[in-house]
């Protein structure tokens, strides 16, 4: 996780500084498990007799979690990458088509397709015996180790559980680490539903660094925190592992942060174990050998002789890697912050190792090595090292300057220069880190050196590009593409949704940025939200918009209203340790009001953020007449003083600024216009103000009050044992249904209730992980540690919906629990608690949020690692549906969709969805008369301006002709594109020097390079290649469709022949194969008359506007003939195949779920007999299932738009035809 600008053109004010043991700390402070074999019991154990198993593979459509994504999450960074989670390891087969992939808190992952697909491995299976495995098993992976066989059907797999780089302190958190190691035969083709077994349940709570199998043996060893252990003969369940009997790691108890194990050399070196000791004075390289018998002891490995003076080891983190064959062993280690690191090279020869240190001269580490740190050598020469750490910043010959967001993976040779061995010799070291994610956690060669691997914290990617050029030339910059469809391991930490379109979803990531669903498949950037995603909500009166956070005190919106570090500067001063000094992540709030009190003439946006005090602003606007922009943070108060403190207390510390809170802020929470609830880690306080004292302006009159503190003195109330916890994770207020219609809810007894979080404490049943407060001085356990049905796990989040306020809804570490509170008269209430766990992945449930508008209710869960689920309050059981949508944020869960744009205003158009996609047929296109072009336009020598569409269909045909993915055909030209051309012998032209701007070499496309490309079949090649593309092709290569607006024409679209995607969703306990579903396409080609800005003058039907082709597509979907008999016209026909009778076309071999749209494309003429200026509305009508249950019934007499709002089955799109 780094805080840097990623992507490059993101938020302002994003810094390149990076905090990673910020961000792991405050997540693990709230993970740490107090009894976790008892957590994952509860989360696993049966429901009563007739109940479905609660742990996914889901068997039951009650209270089903559905999963809303990301499938995909789409970049605009240079390259355009796919991104996905923080990958901490691979396992690469030789041939690197098979990998095995460890990800950060996401499990185990699997591809046999050399990362073109991935898939978990037991990521949803259930295990039958509580306590065998722990909450963080599926999830917390950190190395990963495979004896590959001849098919994946003979793999054994190794998993090492557990993050490793959190400080063992003794501080909560600390045991943020994993269950032990996981060990598996042929995971990858199960033959049962959980082929995981752990073992070493001694390392539980710990955290595993790296694993050695032994070279033709069954020894395996693991370097670990705590020291180098290993397997016991024979292994097996729970079976702990024991402290290599050797010297001087039979006693110590530190930190090995890597294990190698290298085969005997034929006439050289016997088999040895390479062990690289973090911690103590003996940190350092050491060496085993493992001859029969092995030797008694260690040997910390000498520095060769003629080795400068000084050179030592230090007890810092440190990577192996070894030459093919080992006649060479490779360590780097973390050489401490903002400096290169060290090399080392050990000739592994007979004799006894000795170690030559290497000089390297670029930092790729920054102050990341605990964290980024990777190494390995090319198989093809043994002097030729990779090594991989955060990001590296370089100037491309184009003279582009790469700054924060290039991975530092660096290729270099070594060899002796000046009396030294140096990295970068003769030639020097190169970078290939352009356009692939920074902090790089793992490098790997396949392919005898001709593939490499990168695991990184935005997934993994590969490169086949990385060889050294002609003459010993360096290789390119852009050597890497994304490898990470399928790879469902986004890390969410926050989700929030409109409270108008339950379909508009936004969620706030790790390292990753915040991300705004497009479809359950695929998800894009908020904009202007990169780095770090933390807490996001709406603008209150302007929720189309969203505030975020990116670390710290840094909020922005995604309409630039704000920008991050807005709130705590005044001109040139900044409140920087209150900045810095503020929660990694926090949870700020919003409430949409009006003012004054007695005669509202505004709407009011209240926001307030908590920082280490709390801040107050909002947006106003008339309610009356059309609406105005408004600006949010034009004047800032901290709570309760009410005024601005800066720039006057900026300098001054925390604990001496104005309205100081005295610790960290995590949660802010509005309980209504006047009371706000504010939480740290060991602290609740109450704000209010005094009602109307704000008519006049903001931000009114404030007071507040401490409801709780975790301070040593004993109250010897019945709270007491909540203030033994460690930390308090979350707070939501329980209000209570308004006193009648139209009033808002009301708040519980005098204060208001709210439930408060913790994450308990070990050993102290009495510590329960979640309180009451019932607004009226009381607190009362709510029993969910110690209750039979509860679960004794930290909670994480907590969510109240004010319509249900005997309702709660509690995160946790391993699911989602519901409590419903009882109370009869004056007794103490008393909670009944179930599980809300079916097929949610087990997981930390780091966010919850309620949408409820009166309709629809939905509970949405931020899982760590597996993107953002949801689950429907209104119904128990989840029906199959296979569906289209209306528009982007429609999930067809009401009658009828939503009709208003996210402003909550503006009317919404039923003509513009996204899954009637047109796009043209890839057809070849003349070479452009003002070629040459290139990115960067130049007069002399002479460089055009490229076109962005002809531009994008040379890049598809030069994708085909170079079979080269890195080629990403979207029509934009960055820096990434340029090198690829560079690297694919596109013609430079060298810019000379003028003044302070240096010489550029600009790769270009000229007219030569156009006509060797656009040849048949590449010429009209499409950007995915052969077969159906996905809906992420659809959208990265062609763009989003605009959804227009209601009163005319969704979109403008140039006559020719066409092609039309219609994109299939679906969701439910079954997936749907794409044989069952089936899809016509209906075309209304208007007249003359029919004008594109007045949808009034579409006569889409009869007199009353009834279609008149209802009952003929009804005969065509249920029947597999796909004919009909009935006639219709009023300018009305289906979307014919050539040379087929059969109208409806299927997704054929897809596969269809919730996280797998289909696609099915329609050929359509858009040219002959439609004069450009015409209006053309396309109609998908689909039927999904088999048999008479699965018929199509549309009405006789219904209008268009009322089968647009209101049939899962129809999506609608309108034209406006231009020349």
């Amino acid at each position: 996780m780094s805080r840097y600008d990623w992507p490059a053109d993101g938020r302002a004010g994003a810094r390149k500084d990076d905090d990673s043991s910020g961000r792991r700390r405050f997540m693990a402070r709230r993970r740490q498990d107090f009894d976790p074999d008892g957590a994952i019991g509860a989360a696993r154990g049966e429901r009563s007799a007739g109940g479905p198993a609660s742990r996914a593979p889901a068997s039951s459509r009650t209270h089903l979690w559905i999963p809303l994504g990301p499938q995909v999450v789409l970049q605009s960074s240079a390259g355009s990458p796919r991104i996905s989670g923080r990958i901490n390891a691979l396992a690469v087969h030789p041939q690197g088509e098979r990998l095995y992939a460890a990800s950060a808190n996401g499990g185990v992952w699997y591809s046999g397709d050399g990362g073109a697909h991935w898939r978990s491995l037991a990521g949803l299976a259930a295990t039958a015996t509580a306590g065998i495995v722990r909450p963080a098993h599926r999830n917390s992976c950190h190395a990963i180790a495979v004896q590959f066989g001849v098919t994946e059907l003979s793999d054994e797999v190794w998993v090492g559980t557990g993050e490793v780089s959190t400080p063992l302190d003794g501080q909560p958190g600390s045991s943020l680490g994993g269950v032990g190691i996981l060990h598996a035969l042929h995971p990858a083709v199960p033959d049962e539903p959980d082929p995981w077994k752990i073992e070493a349940t001694n390392l539980a709570g710990s955290g595993v660094y790296r694993i050695a199998l032994e070279p033709g043996g069954s020894r395996v060893l693991a370097a670990t925190r705590i020291g180098l252990f290993q397997r016991p003969a024979g292994g097996g369940l729970n079976a702990p592992w024991e402290l290599v009997q050797a010297a001087p790691f039979d006693a110590y108890r530190g930190a090995c942060s890597d294990v190698l194990w290298t085969p005997a050399v034929p006439g050289g070196a016997p088999a040895r174990v390479w062990v690289w000791m973090m911690s103590g004075s003996g940190a350092g390289l050491y060496c085993r050998d493992m001859t029969s018998p092995p030797a008694a002891a260690f040997a910390r490995v000498a520095f060769a002789a003629g080795s400068p003076a000084g050179t030592a080891y230090q007890a810092l983190r440190g990577a192996l890697a070894a030459s093919t064959p080992p006649s060479q062993v490779w360590a780097v280690s973390d050489a401490g912050s903002n400096v290169p690191p060290a090399l080392f090279r050990v000739s592994n020869t007979a004799a006894a190792p000795a170690a030559a240190p290497i000089v390297v001269t670029q930092d790729i580490l920054g102050r990341q090595g605990d964290y980024d740190i990777a190494i390995d050598v090319d198989p093809a020469d043994p002097n030729r090292v990779v090594l991989g750490g955060s990001f590296f910043d370089f100037t491309t010959a184009e003279n582009v300057n790469v700054t924060n967001v290039a991975a530092a993976i660096l290729v270099g040779h070594v060899a002796a220069s000046g009396g030294a061995l140096r990295f970068g010799q003769p030639n020097p070291a190169s970078t290939l880190g352009l356009g692939t994610h920074p902090d790089v956690h793992g490098v790997y060669f396949s392919n005898a050196g001709a593939r490499l691997w990168a695991a990184t914290d935005g997934g993994v990617s590969r490169s086949d590009r990385h060889q050294d050029g002609a003459g010993g030339a360096a290789p390119t910059v852009a050597a890497f593409y994304p490898r990470n469809e399928g790879l469902q391991v986004v890390e969410s930490n926050y989700v929030a949704h409109n409270p108008v379109a339950e379909g508009c979803v936004a969620a706030g990531l790790q390292d990753n940025g915040s991300v705004l669903r497009l479809s359950s498949s695929v998800w894009k950037p908020v904009p202007r939200m990169s780095g770090d995603g933390g807490g996001l909500l709406p603008r209150p009166i302007n929720p189309e918009h969203w505030i975020c956070q990116y670390t710290n005190g840094n909020w922005s919106t995604s309409d630039n209203v704000l920008s991050d570090g807005d709130m705590l500067r005044r001109g040139a001063v900044s409140s920087s340790n209150e900045l810095n000094g503020s929660a990694f992540y926090s949870t700020a709030a919003g409430i949409a009001t009006t003012r004054p009190s007695a005669a509202a003439t505004h709407q009011v946006g209240q926001v307030i953020f908590g920082t280490t005090r709390v801040w107050y602003t909002e947006e106003t606007r008339a309610l009356a007449g059309a609406p105005a922009p408004t600006a949010l943070g034009a004047a800032w108060f901290t709570l309760p003083t009410g005024t601005d403190p800066l720039p006057g207390d900026a300098n001054a510390g925390l604990r001496a600024k104005q309205d100081d809170f005295g610790q960290q802020i995590t949660v802010c929470r509005w309980q209504d216009r006047d009371v706000a609830w504010v939480l740290g880690e060991g602290k609740l306080m109450r704000y209010a103000r005094v009602p109307g004292s704000d008519d006049g302006g903001p931000p009114g009159t404030w007071s507040r009050e401490t409801i709780i503190v975790k301070d040593s003195a004993s109250s010897r109330r019945r709270e007491d044992p909540l203030r033994a916890s460690a930390v308090w994770t979350d707070v939501a207020v329980n209000l209570d249904p308004p006193a009648a219609p139209g009033q808002p809810p009301r708040a519980h007894g005098s204060k208001g209730a709210v439930y408060l979080g913790n994450i308990g404490k070990p050993g102290d049943a009495n510590v329960d992980t979640l309180w009451w407060y019932d607004g009226s001085g009381k607190w009362f356990k709510t029993g969910l540690r110690t209750d039979s049905a509860g679960v004794p796990a930290p909670v994480t989040a907590i969510v109240c919906d004010p319509a249900f306020p005997d309702e709660v809804y509690v995160g946790t570490t391993v699911g989602v629990w519901r409590g419903l509170r009882t109370q009869i008269d004056n007794a103490d209430p008393a909670w009944t608690w179930s599980q809300r766990v079916n097929g949610l992945p087990e997981a930390a449930v780091e966010d919850l949020a309620i949408f409820n508008d009166g309709q629809v209710r939905l509970l949405r869960a931020a899982i760590a690692a597996r993107g953002v689920w949801e689950l429907r309050l209104d119904q128990p059981d989840v029906v199959d549906l296979t569906y289209l949508r209306c528009h982007q944020d429609d999930l067809r869960h009401r009658p009828t969709a939503v009709a208003l744009q996210n402003d909550g205003r503006t009317a919404r158009s039923w003509h513009g969805s996204p899954d009637v996609r047109p796009r043209a047929v890839a057809t070849a296109i003349a070479r452009p008369a003002n070629l040459p072009w290139g990115r960067q336009a130049s007069a002399a020598p002479v460089i055009n301006a490229f076109q962005r569409q002809p531009l994008a269909r040379f890049q598809a045909a030069l994708r085909s002709a170079r079979n080269d993915p890195r080629v990403v055909p979207n029509g934009r030209w960055d820096s990434y594109f340029s090198e690829v051309l560079r690297d694919l012998g596109a013609p430079v032209v060298v810019i000379p020097a003028a003044g302070a701007t240096p010489q550029r070499a600009v790769p270009t496309i000229d007219n030569a390079l156009w006509d060797a490309t656009m040849v048949a079949p590449h010429a009209t090649r499409n950007p995915w290649g052969d077969g159906a593309p996905s809906e992420a092709d659809l959208i990265d290569f062609h763009g989003e469709v605009p959804e227009g607006q209601v009163g005319a024409a969704s979109m403008t679209f140039a006559r020719s022949r066409a092609i039309v995607d219609v994109v299939v969703h679906h969701r439910g306990l079954l997936e749907r194969p794409g044989a069952d579903v089936r899809v016509v396409l209906l075309r209304w080609s208007g007249p003359a008359a029919a004008v594109a800005g007045n949808p009034a003058t579409w006569t889409l039907g009869d007199a009353a506007g009834n279609v008149p082709w209802t009952l003929a597509v009804n005969q065509v979907l249920n029947s597999d003939a796909g004919t009909t008999a009935i006639a219709f016209g009023g300018g009305w026909s289906f979307v014919r195949t050539a040379g087929q009778t059969r109208l409806w076309k299927t997704p054929g071999t897809q596969t269809l779920d919730a996280l797998n749209s289909a696609t099915v494309p329609f050929e359509v003429d858009l040219v002959t007999g439609v004069p450009a200026g015409r209006v053309v509305v396309l109609v998908a009508v689909l039927r999904a299932g088999v048999g008479a249950s699965a018929d199509v019934a549309l009405p006789a007499a219904i209008t268009l738009p009322q089968l647009a709002l209101t049939s899962p089955n129809v999506a609608v799109r309108s034209l406006h035809l231009t020349p």
